[in-house]
């Protein structure tokens, strides 16, 4: 993650020209209230990475019973840290992006440093941001968490410098590997040399199926929308790159 920035801007041009496909494609949505059939809140998650053929043969669900914090459970892999997703006793749910910064410091916080605490000493979402706020960061990523109490959530976009949260709209907030606030696009290199067409067309794909789907979400229409092959740009199926599954 620390290394990323430097090999992009070391072939800027090069990449500018003629592109480069970039692997993570981690996704994510949140929809609540209106948006969902009987106004539960439901979280969708999708994590796609390098190796990720090897995961489903290590597959893991570990309960944490911390003796200074909350019980929590993430589904992950076995001997796998990264970006396993999870949620806490209070309904507190974390999910991690990785992202591809102009602003990274390896002095910090990593993503599953910021999982834990979240997961392990948050009771709210105020709870949520004072932990990415107060606490240094050596990460290139995003964050998703979602307080099914007070159905609520945000996405947080988290450098070193600056932490960009987005919050709930229109009930909803989605996710991918890219940024989405203007501030935090001038420094992601997705977005600003169109690297990878995966990271758009996942986020406008959920968007399509959260609003043709608007007032009908439940548990198993979210696990279709995690299933769905059809890129966005061409409406067609396919069975790799650009596609949630």
């Amino acid at each position: 993650m620390v290394l990323t920035p430097i090999i992009f801007k070391s072939t800027e041009k090069k990449f500018n020209k003629m592109g480069i496909f970039i692997q993570p494609a981690c996704s994510t949505f949140v929809a609540t209230k209106k948006a969902t059939l009987n106004g539960e809140t439901i979280v969708g998650r999708n994590t796609d990475y390098s190796a990720i053929h090897e995961w489903p043969t290590y597959q893991t669900v570990s309960f944490v019973e911390p003796t200074d914090g909350f019980k929590y459970v993430q589904i992950g892999t076995a001997g796998l840290l990264l970006w396993a997703p999870g949620m806490n006793e209070n309904g507190i749910v974390v999910c991690g992006h990785y992202m591809i910064y102009d602003d990274i410091d390896p002095s910090g916080w990593c993503i599953p440093a910021f999982t834990d605490a979240i997961l392990r000493t948050a009771e709210s979402l105020e709870d949520a941001i004072n932990i990415l706020k107060k606490n240094p960061r050596g990460v290139s990523c995003g964050f998703v968490v979602t307080d099914g109490k007070s159905k609520n959530a945000f996405a947080a976009e988290v450098s070193t410098g600056k932490l960009t949260i987005r919050w709930l709209e229109e009930d909803h907030v989605i996710m991918t590997n890219m940024a989405v606030s203007e501030e935090k696009r001038k420094i992601d290199f997705v977005s600003r040399y169109n690297l990878n067409e995966g990271c758009p067309a996942r986020y406008k794909r959920l968007e399509q199926l959260i609003k043709s789907n608007w007032g009908k979400i439940d548990p198993s229409l979210a696990a279709e929308f995690m299933g769905d092959h059809v890129r966005y740009t061409t409406q067609t199926e396919r069975n790799a790159y650009g596609i949630l599954a």
